[in-house]
């Protein structure tokens, strides 16, 4: 019987084809669990929008969904450790056009992009930390990371916060996180307004405001 020989240039091109697919992920889809809640509570500032969970994909038309069945609430509570890049800036969007003051007790990653989207910015007291990490994907730091990371500080300095943070805001690891002091936060401009133990806010400038005056 005569036998076939496969030629060396095919084998390895199949060879590198099966190497593709053993490090490919399965559509984000697949597996991704829809990890975030939405809701309507009253906390320390009046009734607000509570988003807790992941920033995972169709978390901004959940939250636009919301809004627009409770038209007179004008806070978002964020409670998040982060998500997708992409569903962090989609909830900006949609938070920013509303003209929406954001609360946040613990937020970090990509849900520091949706809090920016805050007209008015509250960290509350008693928080658990405003985080700042790079952007990672399951191929590590790449291009779309670094573009990713350059289109967030761009971001955030349309949003007025200042040049000395912006250096700073991705000096952690992906597996790391910084988290900046209030009063960091404040005199940078990531925060407006900083609460004390009573609820009452500080600005910049060091006005404050009546905690009953930050409610509807």
């Amino acid at each position: 019987m005569k036998r076939t020989h496969v030629t060396q240039p095919i084998l390895r091109a199949a060879v590198c084809l099966l190497g593709m697919l053993a490090v490919m992920p399965a559509p984000a889809e697949r597996f991704e669990p829809s990890t975030y809640k939405i809701y309507v509570r009253d906390w320390c500032y009046g009734p607000c929008i509570v988003i807790e969970g992941g920033m995972n994909r169709g978390i901004a038309a959940a939250f636009e969904k919301i809004a627009d069945q409770h038209p007179h609430i004008d806070k978002v509570w964020l409670w998040s450790g982060g998500g997708w890049v992409k569903s962090g800036f989609h909830l900006y969007r949609a938070i920013k056009k509303r003209g929406m003051d954001t609360v946040a007790k613990s937020c970090q990653s990509a849900c520091m992009t949706a809090f920016m989207g805050g007209e008015r910015r509250l960290l509350v007291p008693g928080s658990w930390g405003l985080g700042f990490h790079q952007v990672n994907t399951d191929f590590g730091v790449d291009h779309y990371t670094r573009r990713s990371q350059n289109r967030t500080r761009y971001m955030f300095k349309k949003r007025g916060v200042e040049k000395w943070f912006l250096k700073k805001m991705y000096q952690a690891r992906p597996q790391g996180m910084w988290y900046p002091s209030g009063d960091e936060l404040l005199d940078a401009g990531v925060i407006t307004h900083l609460a004390d133990a009573d609820g009452n806010l500080r600005d910049r400038d060091g006005n404050f405001i009546h905690r009953d005056s930050v409610q509807q």
